[in-house]
């Protein structure tokens, strides 16, 4: 992508291929230098409005704690060095042939886990990735109109 002056941004046909991948570089680069301002309010949504004046430091302390939570939620979303990567696992695939008469000219293969529990480990830790993947993406969608200070 690139920034052209008046005409605005502009996207290749090879930004196009992948807009994740385009976009969550920026979206993660804005969301970190967005959660380290000192000086940034947070969400109403987010304050107890019924907190009474002698409470309010406190609150708006309980808050701030809060919507730091939130941002890192939403950081851990769209870094994607936060997805389990196969090969810090041990565990590898063989191929198996299938026998079997057929009168088609190709061999049927079944893959067989060498190394089961480290696999399973491997899919158990993919899928608390995407969990908490879904949780930062949802509180980024919910929270898109209050990323300003």
């Amino acid at each position: 992508m690139k920034y052209t002056g008046r005409q605005g941004w502009k996207a290749s046909r090879k930004d196009t291929w992948s807009l994740t991948h385009t976009f969550n570089p920026m979206i993660l680069a804005g969301l970190r230098a967005f959660r380290d301002i000192e000086k940034h309010g947070v969400p109403s949504c987010i304050v107890d409005h019924e907190a009474s004046e002698k409470d309010w430091k406190t609150e708006i302390a309980r808050a701030d704690k809060e919507w730091h939570e939130i941002l890192d939620k939403m950081i851990y979303a769209f870094d994607e060095s936060n997805d389990p990567d196969m090969d810090n696992y041990d565990f590898h695939f063989k191929r198996e042939k299938i026998e079997e008469e057929s009168s088609e000219h190709f061999t049927r293969v079944k893959l067989k886990v060498i190394g089961e529990d480290e696999h399973a480990r491997y899919i158990e830790d993919e899928e608390h990735y995407k969990i908490k993947r879904q949780e930062g993406l949802d509180l980024f969608a919910k929270y898109y109109n209050d990323l300003w200070w």
